[in-house]
């Protein structure tokens, strides 16, 4: 089942397009919108007009694992265009453009890697406190 077939399942609306209002009609924002992998080199519609409308916004932003736009190893690329999250989540483990993350909480989000890949790639997660699938980190 892909995510937007949950979603519908869990009664979560989808939207064709970004709302005008914001504000008073949401309690916050989750920023998910490319993965870790985009490439900048300017953005095509309709995130051109979406990322600073969710920029301008006073509405908690959430970014899951690096925040849109951002260069996934240097972080953000122009401070006056690029989104800064009130909380970040990486998956896995804090991407190298982390370090560049000033909000308010940062979470991770990993428990479900195997021991096995942990120590095939030599690196290791904070302890997760009895089945939480997610780690505040400092």
């Amino acid at each position: 089942m892909n995510l937007a077939s949950q979603m519908q399942a869990l009664g979560i609306p989808l939207l064709d397009q970004m709302p005008t209002q914001l504000e008073g009609d949401f309690d916050v924002m989750i920023d998910s919108i490319f993965g870790f992998s985009f490439k900048t080199g300017g953005l095509r519609a309709p995130f051109d007009s979406i990322i600073p409308q969710m920029k301008s916004s006073r509405l908690p932003l959430v970014s899951v694992d690096v925040p849109s736009g951002w260069d996934v190893d240097n972080g953000p690329i122009d401070d006056d265009k690029d989104l800064q999250p009130d909380v970040l989540v990486s998956l896995t483990g804090p991407k190298r453009c982390a370090a560049k993350f000033t909000g308010s909480r940062h979470y991770l989000g990993g428990r479900f890697v195997p021991p096995s890949i942990l120590e095939e790639f030599g690196f290791s997660q904070p302890a997760f406190r009895g089945t939480e699938q997610v780690v505040r980190l400092s």
